[in-house]
């Protein structure tokens, strides 16, 4: 059972990410979303913080495709 902090987490992984980046071609696996390309790709990865609030870090990386 998800706790009350990890239900937010997933809604605004819902409502915000996956509504804006879904369109523009990103899939989701996990708490990342990639964008293939022809030889490179964007990864954007999701992390929350375990302290009193939940905060977001969105590292974009350019990765190549083997």
């Amino acid at each position: 059972m998800k706790t009350e902090t990890q239900e937010k987490f997933d809604r605004i992984i819902k409502e915000s990410f996956i509504e804006i980046l879904k369109p523009l071609g990103f899939k989701k696996k996990a708490n990342n979303f990639y964008l293939p390309l022809e030889k490179i790709g964007h990864i954007i990865n999701i992390q929350k913080s375990f302290l009193r609030f939940l905060s977001f870090s969105i590292p974009s990386k350019l990765c190549t495709l083997v």
